[in-house]
């Protein structure tokens, strides 16, 4: 009799792992980037999303480039980058291609460069910049982070003269104001969205710094990722003028990148990997950003700039630039 009841038990506990494996929602690992960035809303606004057929769980990462190897590596099942550099890794890097798809490009993330004031005044604006690039150093957050990368994707193309500054991967915003401050660097570089709780921007106004609107209308007339809208930036100085109003920057969309399905061994992954690829690229962008009111606004409100409006834009920002005055960096 001991022997049957041991028998019935052991069947039972069999039996109860089956169902409990069979029923188990399959686990979807999807990467932010840092834990107090806007990249983990996204992540876990694209968990919930997904629905509860699905085991969601955001990641915290480093950031766009760590996305990208983690997705390659098979840690990641969905991740987050900036799309400037989704678009020339899926057209250029042969281990992305084989490993990694673009799912869809969503919403647009503003930049920024921001330095002391007497700096900002110099060099004018971007195109300032990029005449003076020689003359400029910049930090930016790890070399891993989508600020690092696309900064470095800035300075990229024949006769650019933003190839010439010094770009610093600093660990982290923090030690990138710090670096501003000490006149360590002349400028610091950021993608940011403009949310208005955000301690980016209240860290810039705080220590008396300015921000500059990284506009290059070269590339935003003949990239279909990159453009410029206006954005409402609180609390922070531009020109020495208090900003409850809107500026002027260029900004590039989040893309949602995703192991392909026929790199994972076993059939019925690659059948639910397919199936939460198809998901996303069939949902309205809506269900996949974070319900807050400054990126409804940024999304709806904003309209991107024409090409007849960024040619006008272009043109007075480059004659604006010449009277950059180098010297006073103090180089």
């Amino acid at each position: 009799m001991k022997k049957v009841i041991v028998t019935a038990l052991g069947i039972f506990a069999l039996a109860t792992t089956a169902v409990s494996s069979f029923a188990a929602a399959p686990k979807i690992n999807w990467g932010g980037a840092s834990a107090t960035g806007q990249y983990i809303e996204f992540a876990k606004e694209g968990c919930s999303a997904l629905g509860k057929i699905f085991d969601c769980v955001p990641v915290v990462t480093e950031g766009s480039g760590d996305n990208k190897d983690q997705l390659i590596a098979g840690t990641l099942d969905i991740a987050l980058g900036m799309g400037g550099l989704a678009q020339k890794w899926a057209a250029n890097d042969p281990e992305f291609q084989a490993n990694v798809e673009v799912v869809r490009y969503i919403a647009g993330e503003p930049l920024f460069a921001y330095g002391k004031p007497e700096v900002v005044a110099a060099l004018v604006n971007w195109e300032g910049v990029k005449q003076n690039g020689f003359l400029v150093s910049f930090g930016a957050p790890s070399e891993q982070s989508g600020d690092y990368l696309t900064l470095k994707e800035l300075q990229k193309g024949e006769g650019n003269g933003l190839a010439e500054a010094t770009v610093t991967p600093m660990g982290n915003r923090d030690a990138q104001i710090k670096a501003v401050l000490n006149d360590e660097v002349q400028l610091g570089f950021a993608a940011q969205f403009a949310n208005p709780s955000n301690d980016f921007f209240t860290a810039i106004a705080d220590n008396n710094l300015e921000i500059m609107p990284v506009i290059d209308t070269d590339l935003a007339l003949t990239s279909d990722l990159y453009g410029v809208r206006e954005v409402q930036v609180e609390n922070v100085s531009l020109k020495r003028r208090s900003l409850g109003k809107k500026v002027e920057t260029m900004y590039v969309p989040i893309a949602i990148m995703a192991r392909k399905a026929s790199t994972y061994d076993n059939p019925r992954d690659q059948k639910i990997q397919q199936a939460v690829i198809d998901r996303i690229k069939n949902m309205d962008e809506a269900d996949l950003l974070p319900k807050v009111g400054w990126l409804t606004d940024f999304m709806n409100k904003s309209a991107k700039y024409s090409a007849d409006k960024l040619e006008t834009m272009g043109k007075a920002m480059k004659e604006a630039a010449k009277e950059a005055k180098a010297a006073a960096l103090g180089n």
